[in-house]
């Protein structure tokens, strides 16, 4: 009767688990404008260099820059229980960052599919700092 509870809770758990990992946090350019612009919470991140950044950003995204030594320690300040929305330029680094954060325990993380290049091919806006 043991080895029925057993089998049982472990089917459960891998069961959950794997449903727990398939939610979507690969997001396309309009989805990720649509939670940015209707989310409180949401926190837009830039994780490429400053220098891309300076070229051009999304909404009022915060940039820390993925490739810095920093961008573990800088990442682990955050507020966990926001919603951050990623991006860099191709979708590389972005998803990359996404492992890290959900590493470190966030849970509410989505990478624009494709970065900067699927935003700008969308139409959608590009914020730049005045000179």
């Amino acid at each position: 009767m043991k080895a029925i509870y057993l089998v049982t809770t472990i089917l459960f758990l891998a069961f959950v688990s794997c449903q727990s990992q398939s939610v979507k946090t690969s997001i396309d350019a309009s989805t990720f404008n649509t939670k940015m612009t209707t989310l409180k919470n949401a926190i837009v991140l830039d994780v490429r260099t400053p220098e891309e950044y300076t070229n051009g950003y999304i909404g009022k995204a915060l940039n820390i820059d993925y490739e810095s030594d920093a961008f573990e320690k800088e990442i682990s300040r955050l507020d966990k229980s926001k919603t951050y929305l990623l991006y860099c330029e191709s979708g590389g680094r972005s998803k990359s960052a996404l492992e890290v954060m959900h590493e470190q325990g966030f849970r509410n993380v989505f990478e624009l599919n494709g970065g900067m290049e699927k935003w700008v091919d969308s139409k959608l806006p590009v914020s730049t700092k005045p000179d």
